[in-house]
């Protein structure tokens, strides 16, 4: 039997350039066999901003969904992240730039991050915007550009409540699969065959 073949509407193309960052593409054979997961994490998140109607509220709670992926994902390498977070008033901001430090995954989805931070500040901290259409202009000229990055599928560009919606999942998508990959590689670092490669490698050969 054929596998699916997806079309261009269903593709999240959620790489980056190689050789940027440590993840730049996912492994097909690491996730495979936590698809469902992915997706079941991703159908939660999607619960949380799916039908919301108040612009405002939209921007807040899609930003929040980012924020825990992004908490997810940096949890995944970092083994006493959470106490971090219990002890030190991380803002999403710092979160970001600790994920762009590590250069781990694509910077294109930190990008993304970083406009959802944005669109949520302008609502949080102006009375005045209560809708898309009233951002500034820097913030919805990126967003569809920054959609287009994930996925070229038609849509309409002037609905800026579902052109956020669709950033929001694809990097929401992103994050998940990613954490994947640096769960792993933080297990490896943890095991015997890891010391005993890196001691081969970091020790001086004798000549």
């Amino acid at each position: 039997m054929m596998e699916h073949q997806p079309n261009a509407d269903e593709i999240i193309d959620i790489e980056g350039p190689a050789g940027e960052t440590l993840f730049w593409h996912l492994k097909g054979w690491l996730v495979r066999d936590r698809e469902d997961a992915i997706q079941q994490r991703l159908d939660e998140l999607w619960e949380h901003y799916k039908e919301v109607q108040d612009e405002r509220l939209l921007a807040l709670v899609g930003a929040l969904c980012i924020e825990a992926s992004l908490d997810n994902l940096l949890s995944r390498f970092a083994p006493q992240y959470d106490v971090l977070l219990d002890n030190v008033d991380v803002t999403c901001s710092v979160k970001i730039g600790i994920a762009r430090a590590l250069r781990l995954i694509p910077s294109k989805i930190l990008n993304s991050c970083d406009l959802a931070r944005g669109i949520r500040n302008d609502f949080a901290h102006n009375l005045g915007v209560s809708q898309f259409r009233e951002l500034e202009r820097k913030r919805f000229d990126k967003l569809g550009p920054y959609v287009r990055l994930f996925n070229t599928g038609e849509r309409d560009w002037e609905d800026w409540p579902a052109l956020y919606r669709d950033m929001i999942g694809f990097t929401a998508a992103g994050l998940t699969a990613y954490a994947l990959q640096i769960e792993a590689l933080r297990d490896y670092l943890g095991t015997d065959e890891f010391r005993r490669h890196f001691k081969e490698h970091a020790e001086p050969s004798s000549s």
